[in-house]
């Protein structure tokens, strides 16, 4: 086997090598991104999920200016991680009108604690 056979099947093999290696790497983070934990919040009315809810309300209201008024949490999804208690929520709120917002907060689990991670809205008005 002359030396350029010898380059062009360690080349080919190194070839495969990285693409099972890259494979591998892409189930891998695939894997992370579907199985995020992130679980439905069943008690909606719990005074911590509503709390963090206010708390977006009230953050959001002092960072734009606004007025918006808290009503209620209609549905949502929670984790928990080494950064605290992370919920992603749907609320009904009120400014001119009733309307849908989604907020993410996290608890850092200490009740001063929150962080406003996005406001957004309002999604729908009635």
């Amino acid at each position: 086997m002359s030396l350029r056979d010898h380059t062009l099947h360690l080349t080919i093999l190194f070839i495969i090598i990285l693409n099972i290696f890259s494979v591998n790497v892409s189930l891998t983070l695939t894997e992370k991104i579907v199985n995020d934990d992130w679980k439905a919040i069943i008690d909606i009315d719990d005074p911590k999920v509503t709390k963090a809810a206010e708390f977006a309300v009230e953050e959001h209201n002092r960072q734009e200016n606004t007025s918006i008024s808290f009503v209620y949490v209609s549905l949502g999804k929670t984790k928990t991680d080494d950064k605290g208690t992370h919920y992603r929520m749907t609320i009904n709120a009120f400014d001119a009108h009733i309307g849908d917002y989604c907020v993410y907060v996290i608890d850092k689990g200490n009740q001063k604690d929150y962080e406003l991670v996005s406001f957004t809205g309002p999604l729908s008005k009635i």
